[in-house]
């Protein structure tokens, strides 16, 4: 019937009802409680990763990013980009497949001045990929923690065949600059200003995990958010923008707020 078989209720029916149509309802009942279960557990998942993204993690409103619109590179601040734009990272142009943070509000930020008069802000609790003098990654360290001396990565040109530069801090800054907006990559990196840094901040691995390792592993936890977002990508598309301009991370958004604001758009 329209119930399925998995509601049938098998004490109900003959002993001589034959073994196998008995074996076949208890096989579809046990797939329907084990996808119900993994619904469950997948929306929980989803939910809690969408907790935490950009928890602290934010760049200021005027940062520069380099998008690809309509086959043209073209330098805009990161406040003009979301979900779906392709934006150089660390191996090229990549799409954005979440934001974690869009908000014209002021925010505190390290400001790193660099060598060749660059200059980066990034949330204090956001993490830095520093290199050796061949650009090549040695660990992470958080913002805050960065000090004069450490070297990051620099795209001269921010393109992916450009070659890979280095370029060591000069002076750090503690300042409150408009704007906090958190784009996630695909790779986990985005070039900020012509600096490669990464799209993480700190969660709950500090101090268990090595610094090097903790952003990597970060990355491989928001695989659920990816999955999400190359199989509906105009319903993160729209979650997204549902939050757009709040002053809320999504780390502050309540477990039914996310639920309700998923599910409305998924119906819509």
């Amino acid at each position: 019937d329209e119930l399925g078989l998995a509601a049938i209720d098998l004490d109900s029916l003959p002993s001589e009802l034959p073994y196998a149509i008995k074996e076949v309802i208890e096989t579809e009942r046990f797939v329907e409680r084990c996808t119900e279960e993994c619904t469950r557990q997948c929306r929980r998942i989803v939910v809690t990763i969408l907790q935490w993204v950009n928890r602290r993690s934010c760049f200021p409103a005027h940062a520069q990013v380099s998008v690809l619109r309509d086959g043209a590179q073209q330098n805009v601040p990161i406040s003009q980009v979301g979900v779906g734009d392709l934006v150089m990272a660390r191996n090229g142009f990549e799409p954005i497949f979440f934001q974690g943070h869009a908000s014209k509000d002021a925010s505190p930020y390290v400001r790193l001045s660099l060598e060749s008069k660059l200059t980066l802000e990034l949330s204090p609790d956001h993490y830095l990929r520093l290199v050796n003098p061949h650009g090549e990654l040695e660990t992470h360290v958080l913002a805050k923690d960065a000090a004069v001396g450490m070297r990051l990565a620099v795209s001269a040109e921010a393109e992916a065949e450009a070659e890979v530069k280095t370029a060591t801090v000069l002076q750090v800054e503690r300042t409150v600059l408009a704007g906090a907006y958190n784009p996630y990559t695909t790779s986990g990196t985005i070039i900020v200003n012509g600096i490669e840094v990464s799209c993480h901040s700190s969660w709950f691995l500090e101090g268990v995990t090595s610094a090097a390792a903790t952003p990597l592993l970060y990355q491989q936890l928001l695989a659920p958010l990816r999955a999400l977002y190359s199989v509906a990508p105009g319903l993160v598309k729209s979650f997204c923008a549902k939050f757009d301009g709040d002053s809320r991370p999504m780390s502050e958004l309540g477990l039914r707020q996310i639920v309700g604001s998923l599910a409305s758009i998924a119906s819509a």
